[in-house]
C-alpha cells in the first residue's frame, strides 16, 4: 500500500496538442498534499506547472509557479516557501539556461530570506551579482556593480549629490583631484590631511593649520620623523625627500619668502681617499696621512651643488676632479671631465689634484654646469668654482 491518494481531472486538445491536467495528491507516506494544475505543449515543448505544496514533514508550504521550455532550454519559475522549522520565508524568482558547454547556469535569481531578524537577497543576472544582508545590527551589500541614483548620505560626513559631486569630511572631490571648498564654493575651512604612526613617532600632514596649539603658531605642512626603533636598520631618519629633475632648470625647493630657521647641513667625517658624495656637504677631513678626494659626478640637474671641505688632521688633503654630466656645443648631453677655478684665477683640469695645504684651511665650491672655460684651446664644459674660507691669522 503506497498510503496515498490521488484526484485529478485531464483534458487532451489534439488540434493544438496540449495536455491540460489538475490533479491533488495526498500522500500519508511523505505527509504531504500537492494540489497542481500542468499544462504541457508539444508545439512549442513548453509545460507550464502552478502548484501549492503542504509539507507536514518539513513544516513547509509552497506555492510556485514553473515554465519549463523544452526548446530554448530554459526553466522559469516564481515561488513563496514558508518553513516553520527553519523559521524562514524565500520569495524568490529564478532563471536557468543550459550554456554552450551543455552545463545548466542561473541567469537571474532575486531571493529574500526572513531568517530569525536576518534579512537576504541575492540578484544574479549576466554575469552582475549582488547581496543584501540586513540584521538587527548592520545592513551589508556586496556586488560586482552597484547604481545609485540621487543623492547618497552617509553619517553626515560622506555625500554624493545626484549630480556626481562627493563630498568627504571637509573635502570635495574636483575632477581628479581633492579641494577643501564649502557648499558655497568658498575656501573658507581649514581642512587637513594627516598620517600618522605614534608607534614610530611619524606624523605626516598638510592642510590649513597642521600644528599643534601648544606650538603657539600655524603652519600648513608638518613632517616629523622621531623613529627611535631603528625599524628598518637605515641608521638614519629622513622626513622629507624633494626631487626636481627632466628640465634645463630644476628647482627642488623654491622659497618665496620667509627666512630658514633651524638651518644645518650634514658632516662627515673622512680619514681615507673616498670619492665624495652627491649627499654630502661639510666634509671635515681628519686623516693623519695624506689623502686624496674625488669630486662626485654632477647630473644635469645638479646645477649650483655646494660642498665644503675643512682640513683639521695633519696629513695633506688632495682634491681631484671628477667626470660630470654637461651640456655640449650642440646641445645634447656630454659626459666629460670639467675644470676648477681656483686662487687667482687658476684653472685644474685633466688629472692634476688641488691641496689644501695648511691645517685648518678651508674652501666651498659650487658647481656651475654652463660655465664654458678654455685653457690652451681646450674647452672645458662645466666648472667647479673655489669660494676661498679665510683664515683669522
Amino acid at each position: 500500500a503506497e498510503s496515498k491518494l490521488s484526484l485529478y481531472a485531464t483534458k487532451t486538445d489534439n488540434l493544438s496538442e496540449t495536455v491540460t491536467q489538475l490533479g491533488i495528491d495526498l500522500d500519508a507516506a511523505n505527509s504531504r498534499i500537492d494540489i497542481y494544475a500542468d499544462r504541457y505543449n508539444t508545439l512549442n515543448g513548453t509545460v507550464t506547472q502552478l502548484g501549492v505544496r503542504l509539507d507536514a514533514a518539513e513544516s513547509k508550504l509552497s506555492l510556485y509557479a514553473t515554465k519549463t521550455d523544452n526548446l530554448s532550454e530554459t526553466v522559469t519559475q516564481l515561488g513563496i516557501d514558508l518553513d516553520a522549522v527553519e523559521g524562514k520565508l524565500s520569495v524568490y524568482a529564478t532563471k536557468e539556461e543550459v550554456d554552450s558547454l551543455g552545463n545548466r547556469i542561473t541567469t537571474a535569481e532575486a531571493r529574500i530570506d526572513v531568517q530569525s531578524t536576518q534579512i537576504s537577497m541575492r540578484v544574479e543576472k549576466d554575469g552582475i551579482i549582488s547581496a543584501i544582508n540586513q540584521s538587527a545590527e548592520s545592513v551589508s551589500i556586496s556586488a560586482s556593480k552597484i547604481n545609485f541614483n540621487g543623492m547618497v548620505t552617509m553619517n553626515n560626513s560622506f555625500r554624493v549629490e545626484a549630480n556626481g559631486t562627493t563630498h568627504i569630511g571637509g573635502f570635495v572631490v574636483s575632477g581628479s583631484g581633492l579641494t577643501n571648498r564649502n557648499d558655497d564654493g568658498t575656501f573658507t575651512n581649514d581642512a587637513y590631511i594627516i598620517f600618522r604612526n605614534d608607534t614610530t613617532k611619524c606624523f605626516a600632514g598638510i592642510g590649513g593649520n597642521v600644528l599643534p596649539a601648544t606650538s603657539g603658531v600655524r603652519g600648513v605642512a608638518r613632517f616629523e620623523n622621531h623613529d627611535e626603533s631603528d625599524l628598518w636598520f637605515l641608521g638614519a631618519n629622513y622626513a622629507v625627500l624633494v626631487s626636481a629633475r627632466g628640465a634645463k632648470d630644476n628647482k627642488a625647493i623654491y622659497i618665496d619668502g620667509g627666512t630658514v630657521s633651524g638651518f644645518a647641513m650634514q658632516n662627515s667625517l673622512v680619514s681615507t681617499s673616498k670619492v665624495i658624495g652627491r649627499n654630502e656637504y661639510n666634509i671635515v677631513c681628519i686623516n693623519t696621512s695624506d689623502i686624496t678626494l674625488t669630486l662626485p659626478t654632477m647630473q644635469l640637474y645638479d646645477d649650483g651643488h655646494v660642498i665644503r671641505i675643512k682640513r683639521l688632521g695633519s696629513g695633506s688633503v688632495k682634491i681631484a676632479l671628477g667626470y660630470c654630466y654637461t651640456y655640449g656645443s650642440n646641445g645634447a648631453s656630454q659626459y666629460k671631465l670639467p675644470c676648477l677655478i681656483y686662487n687667482q684665477n687658476s684653472t685644474l683640469t685633466g688629472s692634476n689634484t688641488l691641496e689644501i695645504s695648511s691645517p685648518c684651511d678651508s674652501m666651498e665650491l659650487v658647481w656651475c654646469r654652463d660655465i664654458i672655460r678654455t685653457v690652451n684651446s681646450t674647452s672645458y664644459y662645466g666648472c667647479w668654482v673655489q669660494y676661498k674660507l679665510p683664515r683669522d691669522w
